[in-house]
């Protein structure tokens, strides 16, 4: 099964070397890795850039550099426009995606059905520093449908992964949507179910 995880930055020189690893470290493959710099006014198109330069490993990967800040609903949808896979994962530059993390969902995705849309996991939540706050969920989440956009905040979005089905149904975000973590999961309960895995594959970063 190929699978694309999608890795987005803007303004993360602090965090995304690490970002960056987590995402070249996945042991899952073949893996399409696309990543896309959001127009940053720092170093992190440059850290990037020169991280990749060293890379040896085994996943297909394409870096993309906007010139002018487009938002993040519109680079899903590039992303998707360009994605080969059937599971699409979503990464931010300021949050760290365990090696394991494709791995687990693609399992838990294969295992649960042609009808999951959705899926997503638990997380660590961790301060600028790499300090650890929490878990994200101290409980498992209830099983859910979104009967409108804003049941989608019991979601885990840093963990977010989805069908690709769901933009074949649905098509692009629309024109100013940056809110993706409400609507895709949202689409996704339309049409099928949203799943939940009970690990922690990413730190998701709490900025104070």
């Amino acid at each position: 099964m190929l699978v694309t995880l999608g890795l987005f930055t803007h303004n993360h020189e602090k965090f995304v070397l690490a970002a960056l690893r987590g995402v070249l470290s996945q042991t899952y493959s073949p893996l399409q890795i696309l990543i896309t710099d959001d127009a940053s006014t720092d170093r992190t198109a440059q850290i990037i850039r020169e991280e990749l330069d060293q890379y040896t490993g085994p996943h297909q990967i394409e870096f993309n550099v906007n010139a002018q800040n487009q938002g993040l609903g519109s680079n899903i949808n590039q992303h998707m426009a360009r994605a080969t896979g059937d599971l699409y994962v979503i990464a931010s530059g300021d949050d760290v995606s365990y090696p394991n993390r494709v791995e687990r969902l693609v399992e838990a995705f294969l295992a649960s059905g042609p009808e999951t849309m959705s899926l997503h996991s638990n997380a660590l939540r961790v301060d600028e520093q790499g300090n650890v706050l929490g878990l994200y969920f101290e409980r498992e989440p209830r099983s859910f449908r979104c009967r409108k956009p804003g049941d989608a905040s019991e979601f885990q979005a840093a963990t977010h992964a989805w069908n690709r089905r769901v933009f074949d149904v649905f098509g692009p975000l629309p024109a100013g949507v940056d809110i993706e973590d409400w609507v895709i999961p949202f689409r996704s309960a339309l049409i099928g179910k949203i799943l939940y895995v009970n690990e922690v594959l990413v730190d998701y970063r709490w900025h104070g």
